[in-house]
């Protein structure tokens, strides 16, 4: 498994191009010039220490757990790069142990290979709206997670078929109904702020997560199973035109995405964010 440094920091996702007709010589000159990646060799892996967690006794699946969401894919900013995104939330059962209602709490994002160019971080202000935009999953049977499709939407509403219709891409984009201000900024979409260089980019977002069955532990305290997910990220405007391309980032299908619910008791995100590398990433080679 990937390893992921300390900093809470969203990598890039983004393409950094010129508008100039002769890009492939001048702006790559002119990007090594102003930013050029000082050091490409891949971080080394951290040392995790694990937090242990008190079992939680229940006869149901009903009540909290936390869930990690991992992807493991490449991003094509100048060239091929592996990156690992995981999304954290806090999860309710439902007493009828039909659906799982999820609350987002974070986004942790790594280029795992020391590719550094493009550093991003998410504003608070995105992450408390895609905590209210709560989302369900279904459970089967009562004991297990459902193999399902979900379609995680940013920026988007009122999208007839989530998982099929296209969605918007580029500036030009940018009168389509679909797209609102998510986090009521007074810019389209969704804000996500450019640390190198610096700046904001406006975007829309789809996650499709192809999910298999996520099964019970034999001590109930677990439920894991895959996923297959594409990501699509749409940019709709910026503070700089070097800032306007959203870079595609694919599936490592060699690489399995997994996700993992723990049942617990009395967690915010300030405290899933906290212990997570302990709980879900400790021991892991």
């Amino acid at each position: 498994m990937h390893k992921i440094s300390l900093a809470y920091m969203l990598l890039a996702v983004l393409v950094i191009i010129a508008p100039a007709c002769d890009w492939g010589i001048d702006g790559q000159k002119m990007l090594d010039e102003k930013w050029p990646i000082e050091d490409g060799d891949a971080e080394p892996e951290e040392e995790i220490e694990a937090v242990e967690l008190e079992a939680i006794e229940g006869d149901t699946l009903a009540g909290q757990w936390i869930m990690m969401m991992e992807f493991n894919g490449n991003i094509d900013v100048l060239g091929l790069h592996p990156i690992v995104i995981r999304d954290l939330f806090l999860v309710n059962i439902n007493e009828e142990q039909t659906a799982a209602e999820l609350t987002f709490c974070e986004q942790a994002q790594a280029i795992t290979d020391g590719f550094s160019r493009g550093a991003t971080e998410n504003p608070q202000a995105l992450k408390d709206a895609l905590g209210e935009a709560k989302f369900s999953i279904e459970i089967a049977d009562a004991e297990k997670v459902a193999a399902q499709k979900v379609a995680w939407l940013w920026g988007l509403k009122d999208v007839s078929d989530p998982f099929n219709d296209e969605i918007p891409m580029t500036p030009e984009d940018a009168s389509d109904p679909r797209i609102y201000d998510q986090d009521d900024d007074g810019k389209p979409g969704v804000t996500v702020h450019v640390l190198s260089p610096a700046g904001d980019r406006y975007m829309v977002r789809r996650a499709v997560w192809d999910m298999s069955e996520g099964l019970l532990s034999e001590d109930g305290q677990w439920i894991e199973g895959s996923a297959a997910i594409t990501v699509e990220q749409g940019s709709i405007g910026a503070t700089s035109d070097m800032l306007t391309t959203a870079a595609p980032i694919t599936d490592d299908t060699e690489i399995p995405n997994t996700y993992r619910l723990r049942r617990v008791a009395d967690y915010d995100c300030e405290k899933l964010i906290a212990d997570y590398k302990g709980i879900f990433l400790a021991g892991e080679e």
